[in-house]
């Protein structure tokens, strides 16, 4: 057993429920398990440098969306190694939560469908509720008592996919890029980790069908009418019904739509406040 292993081993409660599964297994486990499981546990692991000739590089793909709907997104993470990989640490976050988030305890939130690594043994997302803006995938190649020699070859390609909610469906004509918090990347023994590069993209939200109808069009008409106050009225009650971007809701221009666009509506239909200033 390697010392390090020993050495943390000793400091934690192997007691708990969410423990005792894993020392069983990391008792025959390399050095790289015990490594992954671990921080993901909140403890540190150092490990050296791995000689290669270029780094890792892992990039997220770029993910254009349209509005007004709240939907479950996927999007695609790719690795491109020179070296072969035997595991990694991921950890992938959003730049704003409110609008796009993962859900928390969501076993699929991450997945390996047609990527360079479905033959690896072990492979697990977490997302905590603590902090639904972040995923954790790991990855092990080659695990105790499963097949031999499973590795990543050199090459490049899909190497898993994640899956995220667009959940702010009045979120348009936007976009927020989507961060490596963490990313660590080890040889096929786990002694070492690879230098890595990470490139980043972004989700993009299109304006969506009503974004250049008036100011306080809650419908999406095209046009104000009254029908608009009622659409609004309704939306305050509960009715399942959107408005599809802030703009179309927000007829005194505030930032946000509450009450008060309601009453500035009925103002401007009885010719007491101005026409709504335009989206754009």
């Amino acid at each position: 057993m390697p010392q390090s292993y020993n050495a943390v081993n000793a400091t934690l409660d192997l007691k708990t429920p969410k423990l005792e599964g894993l020392v069983a297994n990391l008792k025959h486990a390399r050095i790289f398990l015990a490594a992954v499981v671990l921080t993901l546990l909140g403890v540190p692991i150092a490990q050296g440098t791995c000689v290669c000739s270029q780094p890792v590089t892992l990039s997220i793909g770029s993910t254009t969306i349209a509005p007004c709907a709240s939907q479950r997104l996927s999007i695609p993470v790719y690795m491109n190694n020179t070296c072969p990989v035997g595991g990694f640490e991921i950890h992938i976050a959003t730049s704003d939560p409110s609008w796009l988030a993962f859900t928390p305890g969501d076993t699929l939130a991450a997945d390996r469908v047609g990527s360079r690594i479905t033959d690896w043994e072990f492979f697990v997302a977490s997302v905590y509720s603590s902090n639904p803006g972040q995923i954790i995938i790991a990855g092990i190649a080659d695990m105790p008592g499963g097949a031999e020699g499973v590795q990543l070859p050199p090459g490049d390609g899909l190497l898993f996919t994640i899956h995220i909610n667009y959940a702010n469906r009045n979120v348009c004509d936007s976009s927020q890029v989507l961060n490596f918090a963490l990313a660590r990347v080890s040889d096929t023994t786990g002694n070492c980790l690879f230098e890595t590069e990470t490139v980043t993209d972004s989700l993009h939200v299109l304006p969506g069908n009503c974004y250049n109808n008036p100011r306080g069009d809650a419908n999406c008409s095209g046009t104000l009418t009254g029908l608009d106050v009622v659409y609004l009225v309704a939306y305050f009650k509960g009715s399942p019904n959107g408005f599809c971007c802030v703009c179309s809701g927000d007829a005194n221009s505030s930032g946000s739509v509450n009450g008060v666009d309601v009453t500035y509506l009925v103002g401007f239909f009885k010719g007491q406040r101005p026409h709504p200033a335009p989206c754009r």
